[in-house]
C-alpha cells in the first residue's frame, strides 16, 4: 500500500492530516481530503491549492480554509466510521435553515473558476461555497428575514417546503403519468392529499401574517 502524503498543516485541534483522512467540522459537515499534485510547469500553483476537501457536490475546496478559524474542521478517525450499513442505520432528511447568496466560485485552479455557487453561511458561522446544482436541489429560498425570532423563522421554511412540494404535485396531477402511473383510488387520495396541503398553506399564511400585527 503506498504511503499517504502528509499535509503541511496540522487540522483545527493540531492533529496531522494524511491524505484520505476525514475532517469534520462543528457543524457535523464531512468530506475527504484529496491531494492533487501540480503537473502543468506552464500553470504553477501553490500548495495551498494542491491540499483540497471533496464534500461530494461536485467542488474541491482549499484544505487551508477547512481548518482555519473560518472552517474549524478537525480529522475524524476512521475507525470511527462505518464500513458498512450496520443494524441501526436509518435513512435521515435535513432540515437546514442557512443564510446564501449566489456568489461564482472565485479560487482553485482557473478552469474551475467563474463555475456558479452560493457562499452558504451556516448558523454556527461556518461559511462555504456550493455549486448551484447541488445547493439548488438541497434548499429552498425563504427569502429576506431580518432579525426574525428562530420560532417564526422555522414557520416561514415550513411553508416554503409545504409550498414547494405542493407545486410538484400539481405538476405531478397535471401531467400524463398521472393517469398511466395511478389507479383511480390512489388518483384520488393524491387529489385529497393536495386539498389538505393547500388548507395546511392556509392556515401558515395566517399565521406568518399575524407576526406582523
Amino acid at each position: 500500500m503506498p504511503t499517504r502524503k502528509s499535509a503541511p498543516w496540522p487540522d483545527f485541534a493540531g492533529n496531522p492530516i494524511l491524505e484520505g483522512d476525514t475532517i469534520e467540522h462543528p457543524n457535523g459537515e464531512r468530506g475527504v481530503v484529496v491531494f492533487i499534485p501540480n503537473k502543468s510547469s506552464a500553470m504553477p500553483w501553490s500548495v495551498d491549492y494542491e491540499w483540497r476537501v471533496n464534500y461530494g457536490d461536485g467542488a474541491l475546496s482549499r484544505l487551508s480554509l477547512q481548518i482555519s478559524q473560518q472552517g474549524r474542521a478537525i480529522v475524524t478517525k476512521t475507525t470511527d466510521l462505518p464500513t458498512t450499513k450496520g443494524p441501526t442505520m436509518k435513512t435521515y432528511i435535513g432540515t437546514k435553515i442557512i443564510q446564501a447568496e449566489p456568489r461564482a466560485k472565485n479560487y482553485g485552479p482557473v478552469e474551475q473558476q467563474g463555475q456558479p455557487g452560493y457562499t452558504v453561511i451556516y448558523p454556527d458561522g461556518y461559511t462555504s461555497w456550493s455549486p448551484a446544482a447541488a445547493f439548488e436541489a438541497a434548499y429552498i429560498e425563504i427569502g429576506e428575514v431580518g432579525d426574525m425570532p428562530a420560532h417564526q423563522l422555522r414557520v416561514r421554511g415550513e411553508l416554503a417546503q409545504l409550498d414547494d412540494n405542493r407545486r410538484k404535485l400539481a405538476t405531478f396531477m397535471d401531467g400524463e403519468k398521472f393517469a398511466t402511473l395511478c389507479d383511480e383510488a390512489e388518483q384520488q387520495r393524491l387529489r385529497e392529499q393536495y386539498s389538505a396541503m393547500t388548507l395546511y398553506s392556509a392556515v401558515l399564511v395566517k399565521r406568518i401574517a399575524a407576526f406582523t400585527n
